[in-house]
């Protein structure tokens, strides 16, 4: 079985008038959302081992921000498992485009990505999963295929992973806001007795309050 992640390019900038359609850049929000999913993969262990972008500055640029960000602090070797290039046939291209482009990945690779553009993400995903999806910038769809080589790759029959599917940036801030908030929860509940955490709960109408005697009972878990 074979893994491919479709993913749209990050929100680009549309601020340079003189700038042609392909050589628009990442906008400054863009650059963050592409670093997020780079950390999001790091850390859900689902980094592909090949991505393929556009050769268009926005969709390379996302697929490079993101692979950096997930392989900060990983070895030379494991760097070098990883491979991301650019073609031009994936720009203002059809789905059709897309899956020759595909099939001529090297089969030691079980999950790859694809970085690109609308309309021809969104067709890509209808015409290999039947799900039709609503693609933003910095979203990517995680599609199973049914193939052991990625010279097998034709339309139909495979199986879009709907819970892996992210609506854009702004789901990813709220998935690590909830992730944070849950680690920093835990750390509490390890360092504080029961009857400190009351004491702390009780003051949770008034955040100057509530931060105050957390703030206080911490210091006296940690002594």
């Amino acid at each position: 079985m074979k893994t491919l992640i479709v993913w749209r390019h990050a929100k680009s900038s549309h601020s340079a008038h003189d700038v042609n359609d392909h050589d628009r850049k990442l906008s400054k929000r863009g650059r963050k959302d592409a670093k997020r999913i780079g950390k999001h993969w790091r850390r859900q262990g689902c980094l592909p081992s090949f991505i393929v972008a556009s050769t268009a500055p926005r969709a390379y640029d996302t697929a490079a921000l993101a692979l950096k960000k997930a392989l900060k602090g990983a070895s030379k070797e494991e760097k070098s498992e990883h491979i991301l290039c650019a073609d031009q046939r994936l720009y203002l291209s059809s789905a059709a485009d897309h899956l020759t482009v595909l099939r001529e990945i090297n089969d030691d690779h079980d999950t790859a990505a694809v970085c690109g553009h609308n309309p021809a993400l969104e067709a890509l995903v209808y015409a290999l999963t039947g799900e039709a999806v609503s693609m933003p910038t910095g979203s990517y769809a995680e599609i199973r295929l049914n193939i052991e080589r990625w010279a097998e790759l034709a339309e139909g029959g495979h199986c879009l992973k709907s819970f892996s599917f992210v609506a854009g940036a702004k789901e990813l801030e709220e998935m690590e806001a909830q992730q944070n908030a849950q680690a920093i929860g835990e750390e509490i509940g390890r360092l504080l007795s029961g009857k400190a955490l009351k004491r702390v709960a009780k003051t949770i109408g008034s955040r100057k309050e509530f931060l105050k005697t957390l703030a206080a009972e911490l210091s006296k878990a940690k002594k």
